[in-house]
């Protein structure tokens, strides 16, 4: 049997279900759909008219993990005082969709 690009047999795994477990415990997740994955989320800050793009972004495996992330960046930043009170922090998916913003207070 063939499953995600290797020959299951060979691993001496004999049904899927233990075939994905095998997957996730050792990290390689060749072939496997997406929905499996950690979707990547951007945080970007706002500061007036200036923008301060995530380039990078973090990988959270839910949108509300996301979230918190977010409300926590924007409790960081409203302890530098006068200087980011104006600050939004608006979180996008890798796919380009709005998932949360906040105002740093």
């Amino acid at each position: 049997m063939r499953l995600g690009g290797i020959e299951v047999e060979k691993a001496g795994i004999h049904n899927e279900y233990t075939y994905v477990q095998f997957l996730r415990i050792c990290h390689c997740t060749p072939n496997l759909p997406n929905y499996w994955k950690a979707m990547r989320y951007f945080f970007h800050i706002f500061d007036g008219p200036k923008v301060f793009p995530d380039e990078d972004g973090n990988r959270f495996s839910s949108p509300e993990l996301a979230i918190l992330q977010a409300k926590a960046l924007a409790v960081e930043l409203s302890k530098t005082g006068e200087f980011c009170q104006s600050n939004l922090v608006f979180v996008l998916d890798e796919n380009g969709n709005n998932v949360f913003g906040c105002r740093a207070v």
